[in-house]
């Protein structure tokens, strides 16, 4: 399990959500949680967060760089480059697909 501890509020309240929803309409309102701009280096930190992409599909924490990237898409004025989007969409939808083919979303 992730030190949670390493993460500042509102950053650290994405280690508790736990499984993200694939689809599009069904992401939270991260702003509503109070994310923003200020967040965007937190976030793409967790992102990139070795601990978090290596815990236990089961681990709530497993789900915090799936909703760090959502909420970095939905937070940042300024977007970090295309390149990066494209190699950090891999690795999330490495990290989604094989998550959610264990533990697929409910239908609630």
């Amino acid at each position: 399990m992730a030190d949670i501890t390493t993460y500042r509020d509102p950053v650290a309240t994405l280690l508790t959500l736990g499984a993200a929803r694939p689809a599009w309409r069904d992401w939270r309102d991260y702003r509503a949680d109070g994310l923003s701009e200020d967040d965007v280096p937190e976030l793409i930190r967790m992102i990139h967060d070795e601990t978090l992409n290596g815990a236990k599909d089961a681990d709530t924490t497993a789900w915090a760089p799936v909703h760090a990237w959502r909420a970095l898409g939905r937070c940042a004025r300024r977007t970090p480059s295309p390149r990066w989007w494209i190699a950090s969409s891999r690795q999330m939808n490495r990290t989604m697909i094989g998550r959610w083919m264990k533990f697929p979303p409910s239908s609630a």
